[in-house]
């Protein structure tokens, strides 16, 4: 098996480990956050959260979580004062079109929406599998290669 074909390989793994990673992780986002038959994806914590391969230049180096900031904020949570904002409403219904919102504490409990993720998905168990083939043939030919280096070196001399 050759270098490119290795490369491909562990990329074609890569990809389908990263969505097998994403399609859970959304999953867990529309259950933790209640966002039931409203289509796919309603919001922007969901259209923001990506997983991807990352590449190196022979070897597929990992997966990477891309999220917005609140995706950040319900997993971690937070904990401080919310400042002020004027908050506008849209909706005819409303006799004003905004109100003032005062400064007050706030304290959001933490989700924990990202924890161990790659391991419940199965993706880590498939890429353990998937890199043990590729890793291992790309070893194997390493070796023929050597072999035959040692064997044409041991022919001339």
């Amino acid at each position: 098996m050759t270098s490119k074909e290795i490369k491909s390989a562990e990329a074609k793994a890569g990809r389908k480990a990263a969505k097998m990673a994403e399609t859970y992780l959304l999953q867990l986002i529309r259950n933790k956050l209640n966002i039931h038959n409203k289509g796919f994806p309603e919001g922007p914590i969901l259209e923001d959260t990506v997983v991807k391969m990352k590449m190196g230049e022979y070897r597929l180096l990992g997966l990477n979580l891309q999220t917005s900031k609140a995706g950040y904020i319900l997993n971690y949570g937070f904990v401080g004062v919310r400042n002020a904002t004027k908050v506008y409403y849209k909706a005819a219904r409303y006799k004003v079109s905004s109100a003032q919102r005062k400064s007050h504490s706030f304290k959001l409990p933490a989700q924990e929406i990202f924890e161990d993720f790659y391991q419940k998905s199965g993706a880590i168990d498939y890429l353990m599998a998937e890199l043990a083939k590729t890793r291992g043939e790309g070893f194997q030919s390493s070796l023929n290669k050597m072999a035959l280096q040692f064997n044409t070196h041991n022919n001339e001399q």
